[in-house]
This record gives C-alpha cells, sequence and structure tokens, in this order.
C-alpha cells in the first residue's frame, strides 16, 4: 500500500516509475479533469535492470517470511518477471501518457455532453 501511496502522492503529470516493497517497478500516469485528480493509470510489475542476485534472494526470504509463501514458489515466479529495455520503458512512458490524455479527453467529451443535453432538457420542460 505504501508503493500504491506514492504513485497517488507524485504530483509531476508526466509518467513516473516507483518501486513497490517486493523490488517490482511500476509507472504511472494521472487522469485530470479540469485540473483535478480524477484517476491514476499504472502499469507495472517488471524490472528496469535484472536484481542483484544476493539482494533479489533476501528480498525473496523476507518476502516469504512475511506473508508466508514458500520461497522456492517465490524464486520460480521471480524468475519470470520481465527485465524492461530501456527502449521498452520509453515507450510505457509514451503509451501511459496517450492512454491518459485520451481518457481525460474522453471525460471532458462526456461533461460538455451531459451539460448540452441538461441546457436541452430545461429548455425543453414545460412550465405550467
Amino acid at each position: 500500500m505504501a508503493s500504491w501511496r506514492k504513485l497517488v502522492e507524485q504530483r509531476n503529470s508526466e509518467p513516473e516509475f516507483i518501486s513497490c516493497h517486493a523490488g517490482l517497478q511500476y509507472a504511472r500516469a494521472r487522469i485530470e479533469a479540469e485540473g483535478e485528480l480524477i484517476a491514476i493509470l499504472v502499469a507495472g510489475q517488471f524490472y528496469l535492470q535484472a536484481p542483484n542476485a544476493e539482494e533479489e534472494d533476501e528480498r525473496l526470504r523476507n518476502l516469504s517470511q512475511q506473508y508466508h509463501i514458500d520461497k522456492d514458489l517465490l524464486k520460480q515466479a521471480s524468475e519470470q518477471i520481465p527485465i524492461l529495455e530501456e527502449r521498452k520503458v520509453a515507450q510505457i512512458s509514451g503509451w501511459l501518457e496517450r492512454v491518459a490524455r485520451t481518457f481525460e479527453q474522453i471525460s471532458l467529451e462526456r461533461a460538455n455532453f451531459m451539460s448540452r443535453l441538461r441546457q436541452i432538457a430545461e429548455m425543453s420542460a414545460i412550465n405550467p
């Protein structure tokens, strides 16, 4: 929860990357409407670089103890986590930004449409 909180607390509008307690990376993009945060788009669970073997072993041992999960199963799962190349990192940032801006545009268009429908309803209401 702490890593998710950090994602929310970041104020930059550009996508940012953050590590969670398990050493995995997440990227996020803010979705805003009229300058107000309404949602956060998250892509995650990858490495930006291969983890240090000793640090990874220690992290897996701690996670295993903390969450009562078999360390060998954690090790097997950790071997499936993708390690992103720089090109992919840049692509994720770009994709997140485009998708976030698309959601913002859709939100704005919907708000404008709803406003126009309300105006039409008010103008066409029959007053006794």
